[in-house]
């Protein structure tokens, strides 16, 4: 079994997005990594491996890790021991020695172990995968939504920001003609309005077999000026790597000839695949 890991340069920025799990359950509806289901967790060890083996490379070039997202193949809270323990080791004085500003672990919202990591006091950044400005909508873009309710979300992110006084990222996977409207960007100002966080707003990237669309440059901008108007912080991610299908929601193992970092070098995102025996 194999996972992918991304690395991300920008500027001084070494960025590692790490996977948690090989599959994913959430089966978002944007996403390649949970279209062949959920298979298993991965191991700290395993975790780790993911980030050693891009930094050794790093070093090759008097470079180093700066960053690390979990934000690769799986959903990090439902593998919550395994990513305690992952963080717990990047976080060590002794080991990793990465300041937890450094390090955001994404979620769909599994709200129970967002409130276990909230006391586990690692005081990490935290994103979580939004995409809708409402339940109903929510439900149809991340399936793993029907579990919680969006309300539910919202109050333990909420008090995750107090308690680690940690800006919240609301991902936002924009999607044409379903959550990309004027309706949808005035319902997420009135969702979102004098929170402690700041909105993300990501393009859909194309992945075989789903047939959903980006927005037109225009709407993303008439989108994010609603936004602003309305006292929301938000940013636009610029798409990196999805020539090589390792741009977010197209992890799924579609370039499995790759075997190691050594057989192809990309000027801004490269790819590794980490094997778990």
């Amino acid at each position: 079994q194999r996972v992918e890991s991304v690395l991300i340069r920008s500027g001084e920025r070494r960025t590692v997005c790490v996977s948690s799990q090989v599959g994913c359950p959430a089966r978002c509806a944007f996403c390649a990594s949970g279209q062949g289901g959920f298979l298993r967790n991965l191991t700290p060890a395993e975790i780790i491996e993911q980030i050693v083996q891009i930094h050794s490379k790093l070093l090759e070039k008097g470079e180093k890790v700066t960053h690390i997202v979990f934000m690769g193949m799986g959903e990090p809270l439902e593998n919550y021991d395994s990513v305690v323990q992952a963080l717990k080791i990047l976080i060590d004085p002794e080991l990793f020695n990465l300041s937890p500003r450094r390090i955001t672990v994404s979620t769909v919202g599994v709200v129970p172990n967002i409130e276990r990591l909230m006391e586990e006091e690692l005081n990490v950044n935290l994103a979580l995968s939004l995409h809708a400005p409402n339940q109903h909508l929510r439900k149809k873009i991340v399936p793993y939504a029907r579990k919680f309710l969006l309300e539910d979300v919202l109050r333990v992110t909420r008090n995750y920001a107090r308690k680690t006084k940690r800006d919240i990222t609301y991902e936002y996977v924009m999607l044409s003609g379903v959550n990309d409207k004027i309706e949808h960007a005035q319902e997420l100002v009135k969702l979102l309005k004098n929170e402690q966080c700041c909105v993300n707003l990501i393009p859909f990237n194309p992945v075989p077999g789903i047939h959903l669309k980006r927005p037109e440059k225009g709407a993303i901008e008439r989108f994010r000026g609603i936004l602003t108007e309305g006292g929301v912080r938000s940013t636009w991610r610029y798409t990196k790597g999805k020539d090589i299908a390792a741009a977010c929601g197209q992890l799924a193992l579609q370039k499995k000839k790759l075997s190691n970092m050594d057989q192809k070098q990309y000027k801004e995102s490269e790819m590794t695949l980490a094997n778990c025996e």
